[in-house]
Formats: structure tokens, C-alpha cells, sequence
């Protein structure tokens, strides 16, 4: 009786320190993120976004449409980023970057530099954000930062693309396609693989946007939670517009411009708040340190 009553009220301490100790975790957190102005910065990046993607997709796009086997890829890669990444009116989003991508050989050169000029101011957006975050100075010269955007805006679409046209030429190898037909392998990776492809991003911006050395399990650490975090607001941002409509009622035919708008700002909430957590990690929290100790 007396070893169950102990076992009974060491289990409940065991709870109550745990839950102790992840409330002030997520506390700490909460603090830091505040002090970091990230909720300013979202809303920066957010702004920025919404008038920089069109433009972005619109290169990535073109770019690839210049390789005769990478214009396929074109169009999967802006399906698969479209319907993992955004939370709601994505069908209504695809038609209109169809559209632009239908004008964009009318379009001058000066424009085209403008919308380029457009999608680097993003990119150094976001690079400046993180860096900001981890207290870092970026190590490059503005100019040589300029051409290092550039080089990226126009390799990075071709390299997806190889990848991607990679992966259906090792799909249809004959071992491989008897391997993934199989039931019980098919299902579970069709279904993992964009959350697979997704935590990859968000690690990879953990791991190499920062001037500064990142450990790889920093960054994993980072990546794994802002995957998380991403996903279940997506799901309930979708449920939330799909069984609570009233912005359609208040804004009409205009109302997919807020909703994505407000969807950006949650996005990029959740991915400051996953660089936040890879420095905590990174750095410890000192209090905890020090009990430890």
C-alpha cells in the first residue's frame, strides 16, 4: 500500500515538474519573441510578400519555361506550393498567377526589372530578419549580398526542377515503381512527403539564413517545431474559413486579398517564432542552466 502511495505521488510530482518546466519554456519563449519585435517583422514580411510572390513565382516560372523539360515542373511546382503552403484560396490564386504568367512575354524589360528588383527585396527582407533575430551582421558587402540574391533567384528554380525531374525518372525505374506500388509503402509516403519537404525548407532557412554558425540539430530542433506549428495553423485557418465564411459576406469578390494577407502574417509568426527557438536552443535558457549546474 505504502509503495503505491509513494509510486502514485512521484508520478504526479514527475507531472507537475514537467509541466512547470514546459510552461516556463514556452514563457521564455513568449518573452523573447516579444523582445525580438517579431510580431513587427511578421507583419513586414508579410506586406512584403503579398506584393512580392507574384513576382517571384512569375521568374521561378519563366525561367523555367526557357528549358523545354522543365516547363511540366513549372506547373507542379507552383501546384505543390500552392496547396501545402497556403492555407485557403489557393484555386483562386493559381488563375491569377496563370493569367500573369500568360502577359509576362508582353511585358518590357524595365518591368521585369522591377518585378525582379521586387523579389530580391524579399529575399534581403527575410535574410535581415533572421540575422536581426540572431543579433548577426550579414558577412558580405550589399552589392556582393545583391548578386549572391540573384544568383539564387534565377539557380534555385532550375535546381528544383532538376530535382524534381530527377525523382520521376528514378520513380519510373523498374525496381523502384514495384516498391512504391506496394499498398503498404505507397500510402505513407505520398503521405509524408510534403511534410518531409516542407520541414526541409524550414530547416534549411534555420541553418543557413543566419550569419553565424547554426548546429545541424538546432536547426532540425527548429525546423520540426515551426513544421508543426505550420501545419496545425493551416488546418485550422482552413476549418476556421470553411464553417465561419462571414469575411466573404464583409468583403465580397475583394476578400481573398485579407484573408491571404492575414494568412502571411500568420505564416511568418510561426516561422520567426521557429528561428526564436533555434537560437534559445542554440544559446539555453539560463535559468535552467543554472539549476542544473
Amino acid at each position: 500500500m505504502g509503495g503505491h502511495i509513494k509510486k502514485t505521488y512521484f508520478i504526479r510530482s514527475l507531472v507537475f515538474r514537467t509541466s512547470a518546466k514546459l510552461l516556463f519554456i514556452c514563457s521564455y519563449l513568449y518573452q523573447r519573441f516579444v523582445k525580438e519585435g517579431c510580431t513587427y517583422r511578421a507583419a513586414a514580411l508579410a506586406y512584403t510578400t503579398l506584393l512580392s510572390l507574384v513576382p517571384l513565382m512569375i521568374i521561378s516560372f519563366s525561367i523555367l519555361s526557357l528549358i523545354p523539360h522543365f516547363v511540366e515542373m513549372g506547373h507542379k511546382i507552383q501546384q505543390f506550393i500552392l496547396a501545402n503552403f497556403v492555407a485557403a484560396s489557393a484555386n483562386v490564386i493559381a488563375q491569377h498567377l496563370t493569367i500573369f504568367m500568360q502577359n509576362v512575354r508582353h511585358l518590357s524589360i524595365t518591368t521585369l526589372a522591377f518585378l525582379a528588383g521586387t523579389a530580391l527585396l524579399l529575399m534581403y527582407n527575410i535574410n535581415r530578419a533572421f540575422n536581426a533575430i540572431w543579433h548577426t551582421e550579414p558577412h558580405f558587402h550589399f552589392t556582393i549580398s545583391f548578386l549572391l540574391y540573384s544568383l539564387v533567384l534565377l539557380a534555385s528554380p532550375i535546381l528544383i526542377g532538376a530535382v524534381m525531374l530527377l525523382g520521376t525518372f528514378l520513380v519510373r525505374l523498374p525496381w523502384i515503381a514495384s516498391i512504391i506500388q506496394m499498398p503498404y509503402v505507397a500510402e505513407p509516403l505520398f503521405f509524408l512527403l510534403p511534410y518531409v519537404l516542407i520541414f526541409f525548407v524550414f530547416t534549411t532557412l534555420n541553418w543557413l539564413l543566419p550569419a553565424c554558425t547554426v548546429r545541424v540539430w538546432h536547426a532540425l530542433l527548429g525546423g520540426g517545431i515551426t513544421t508543426v506549428l505550420f501545419e496545425l495553423a493551416r488546418y485550422g485557418f482552413t476549418v476556421y474559413l470553411t464553417h465561419f465564411p462571414t469575411y466573404r459576406l464583409v468583403y465580397g469578390a475583394l476578400a481573398t486579398v485579407p484573408v491571404f494577407l492575414v494568412w502571411l502574417y500568420v505564416s511568418w509568426t510561426i516561422i520567426l517564432l521557429g528561428v526564436v527557438v533555434t537560437k534559445v536552443v542554440a544559446e539555453g535558457i539560463p535559468e535552467f542552466c543554472s539549476k542544473d549546474e
